[in-house]
């Protein structure tokens, strides 16, 4: 669950300073200038991944946010309403930690 808070983290101060940019309260520097690129041509950025270590689940931007929405609302159910009977592996950053950790009960 971190990984994906951090994912969100993230992708909230770059959308805020893209957004800060737009409206000129804040500089395009080259870094926002190269999000808005990507974001323009529906590409997730590469940084994304870099800096979070979750891999794009999608090619498309639009397809990444409604997998990880999907991700997101799986980890929300198992954790305010009841572990689920069966696991959608793909949901976790890391399946194979979670494989292992199962063992290891």
């Amino acid at each position: 669950m971190q990984r994906y808070n951090s994912l969100l983290a993230l992708v909230k101060s770059e959308l805020g300073a893209l957004k800060r940019a737009i409206l000129g309260l804040q500089a395009f520097d080259e870094h926002v200038q190269q999000t808005c690129n990507t974001l323009l041509l529906n590409r997730i950025p590469e940084h994304w991944e870099e800096r979070t270590g979750i891999k794009p689940s999608a090619d498309t931007l639009g397809s990444m946010f409604a997998d990880l929405m999907k991700r997101l609302n799986a980890v929300k159910r198992w954790i305010y309403e009841q572990q689920p009977i069966v696991f959608w592996l793909p949901m976790f950053a890391n399946p194979r930690a979670f494989l292992a950790a199962l063992l290891q009960n």
